[in-house]
C-alpha cells in the first residue's frame, strides 16, 4: 500500500465512524490488515459498518491499482472483552503490530495508527476516543503512563487478535488475511 491508500482508507474510516454513534478508541492500518477499538454504542450493526468501509476501499483500491476482487482475504469475527487488563493488552497489540511486523523500528514512526491521539503531543484525531483507555493510568501523566505501558515489552500471553473482539461496551475490530469468521455475544 501507499499513503495515499493508508490516506484513502483513513478517510473512509473516519466518515463510517462519523454516522454511527460508536466511540474509535483506537485504530491502526497495517498493509494487509487493520485494527479497530471500537465502543458499540446503540444496536447499530458493526458489521454493516465494516462491510461498507471494506466494499467502499476495495472499489478505490481495485480501480486504482487495476486489482480484481477483494483486497482483505478472510472475514472478522467476534470474541468477548471479559476484563479491563485484557483490553488495555488487546491495546498495546494494536500499536505494536506495525514494530512486530518489522514495519518500523519506533512505534512513533508509524503514522497509520491513533497512538498519536493519545500521547497528547500534535496530533489528536477528533474522532479517536482517548479518555475511557487513559482512565486507567495515574492522573498526574496518564499519557506518559499510556506510553511507557505500550513501549514495554508484553508478556507472553496468547492473545487471537485475527478476530473481532467485543464486550457490552468494547469491539476491536480486526481483519487480518485467513483469519475466521467467528461472532459470539453474551
Amino acid at each position: 500500500m501507499f499513503d495515499s491508500d493508508y490516506r484513502r482508507f483513513h478517510e473512509k474510516l473516519m466518515k463510517e465512524v462519523e454516522k454511527t454513534t460508536h466511540k474509535l478508541h483506537g485504530y491502526c492500518l497495517m498493509p494487509n490488515h487493520f485494527h479497530l477499538l471500537i465502543q458499540q454504542i446503540t444496536t447499530d450493526s458493526l458489521v454493516e459498518i465494516i462491510g461498507r468501509l471494506q466494499i467502499s476501499y476495495a472499489k478505490y483500491f481495485n480501480l486504482k491499482h487495476d486489482h480484481k476482487g477483494q483486497v482483505f482475504e478472510g472475514r472478522f469475527g467476534a470474541k468477548l472483552i471479559e476484563a479491563d487488563d485484557y483490553l488495555l493488552m488487546v491495546s498495546r497489540y494494536i500499536y505494536r503490530n506495525p514494530i512486530e511486523a518489522g514495519l518500523v523500528k519506533d512505534i512513533g514512526d508509524w503514522r497509520w495508527s491513533s497512538y498519536w491521539s493519545y500521547l497528547g503531543e500534535g496530533i489528536k484525531e477528533p474522532l479517536v476516543t482517548t479518555e475511557h483507555i487513559l482512565s486507567y493510568y495515574q492522573k498526574t501523566n496518564p499519557q506518559l503512563d499510556y506510553r511507557e505501558f505500550i513501549l514495554s515489552e508484553p508478556e507472553k500471553v496468547e492473545v487471537d487478535l485475527h478476530d473481532l473482539y467485543l464486550d457490552s461496551d468494547l469491539v476491536v475490530r480486526s481483519r487480518d488475511a485467513g483469519s475466521r469468521d467467528q461472532t459470539s455475544r453474551d
